[in-house]
């Protein structure tokens, strides 16, 4: 009896560790577009204002990405049952590759702002489509492959990439464009891009269940609560990230000034803390979110701490300190 308890559990184990192998191998295409989002994060904003236009125009370089990412979520989804996930995160890669061109582009043209502008403008809305792509085909992709119960499992590792590669991207970002110039963050957003496409040739794909699709307005009003507190949660560390970097502009010389995180003093670190911070999260909490209510509990505690942490920025968090 003993010996079977004994079996089972290491029976247990490594089916974990299998089903866990399976998501992150696909996972890692979501790693790969945010690391080309993440290198580019950090030092947009002072780029454009260095172009010579003011930080609105730099915002909305920053947004474009996203506009384009939200008006292709659906053609996505569509892709993605249509198609497969893996050609959707092919083309979602290929994307992101084409707008490493532009920032090459951008980076050749900085002598006519007007022209340098428009081609980063293109980049990022390329950028957009490929996030879209290659975020919903990975997430598909993945639970195809381990099943809908480890549904839970594959979004948070799906996570765990995302921001982790935006931690990772920001401190490179700035080291390369201190280092080699602008042109080397659309040279490593192209081979990214490469790169991904490369890996995602060799993996195995899932086979395409053709079924009966819902109507657009049918899954908006299903999603529609759970989506519109997700922004209203994400909104807030939008604006942050967006902006910290003109925030330490105006403080130091140094647009990509840093602070202490933990021991180490990172450039771009205001920008790293916070997506290492929202990684680290993702995986200690990946064991209760099916546990508490499908993860119902631990939203609204993060939500209310959030709250607590934008509401004592505002007040007192800019005052010549971090505002992380």
């Amino acid at each position: 009896m003993a010996e079977e308890t004994v079996a089972s559990g290491v029976s247990a184990v490594v089916t974990s560790r299998a089903v866990t192998f399976q998501i992150v191998s696909t996972v890692v295409f979501t790693f790969f577009c945010y690391l080309a989002i993440g290198v580019q994060l950090a030092i947009l904003p002072s780029y454009v204002v260095g172009l010579g236009f003011g930080s609105l125009v730099a915002g909305l370089v920053i947004s474009v990405q996203y506009v384009a990412t939200l008006s292709s979520r659906v053609y996505a989804g569509r892709m993605a049952d249509s198609v497969g996930p893996k050609q959707t995160v092919q083309y979602g890669l290929s994307a992101c590759g084409v707008s490493g061109l532009f920032l090459l582009g951008s980076a050749f043209t900085e002598h006519m702002p007007a022209i340098s502008l428009l081609c980063l403008i293109v980049g990022r809305l390329a950028l957009g489509f490929g996030e879209s792509w290659v975020s919903t085909g990975a997430l598909t992709w993945g639970i195809a492959r381990v099943g809908a119960a480890n549904t839970a499992s594959v979004i948070s590792w799906n996570g765990i990439a995302t921001y982790g590669a935006l931690a990772l991207g920001a401190p490179i970002g700035v080291i390369f464009e201190k280092t080699f110039g602008f042109s080397a963050i659309g040279l490593t957003v192209l081979l990214l891009g490469v790169a991904g496409i490369v890996v995602a040739v060799f993996k195995q794909p899932t086979k395409v269940i053709r079924g009966e699709h819902l109507p657009v307005r049918a899954v908006l009003g299903r999603v529609l609560p759970y989506g519109f507190g997700l922004a209203l949660g994400s909104a807030g560390f939008g604006t942050i990230a967006t902006f910290i970097t003109l925030f330490y502009a105006s403080l130091q010389s140094n647009p990509s000034a840093s602070f202490y995180c933990g021991s180490l003093r990172l450039p771009g670190s205001h920008l790293s803390a916070l997506r290492y911070r929202d990684s680290a999260s993702r995986w200690y909490f990946l064991r209760w979110v099916s546990r508490w209510s499908e993860g119902f509990l631990p939203k609204i505690a993060a939500q209310r701490w959030e709250f607590i942490r934008r509401f004592w920025i505002s007040r007192w968090g800019l005052r010549g300190r971090s505002p992380v």
